[in-house]
């Protein structure tokens, strides 16, 4: 399973992003793809801003080794079109249990 290896707090931490933040009054995943305009001072502090947020996760770009290229390519640009709710649909928290470990399964 593509989170085998990663923390709980990594976890919830990636969910969050599914949820609308008080502070920022949308979703983290919304504002992480909110693209800055010019190439300002301000927007240069907000690209930063963005970095540190997902670095902060702590989940490393290996994770992407365990997925097959085409797979990835296909999941990038179905997230690179959906709007940020749709995405909430592979949460793990909105699959039932049963489906949280099916690759388990003989």
């Amino acid at each position: 399973m593509l989170v085998d290896g990663l923390t709980s707090r990594q976890i919830e931490a990636i969910d969050a992003l599914l949820v609308v933040d008080a502070e920022l009054g949308v979703m983290p995943l919304a504002w992480l793809r909110d693209a800055a305009g010019a190439p300002t001072a301000r927007n240069l502090a907000t690209l930063l801003k963005r970095l540190k947020f997902v670095r902060d996760i702590g989940v490393g770009a290996e994770l992407a080794d365990r997925i097959h290229p085409h797979r990835f390519r296909q999941l990038a640009r179905e997230g690179a079109v959906a709007p940020s709710f749709r995405l909430s649909d592979y949460s793990l928290r909105r699959r039932p249990r049963d489906d949280r470990h099916a690759a388990d399964r003989p």
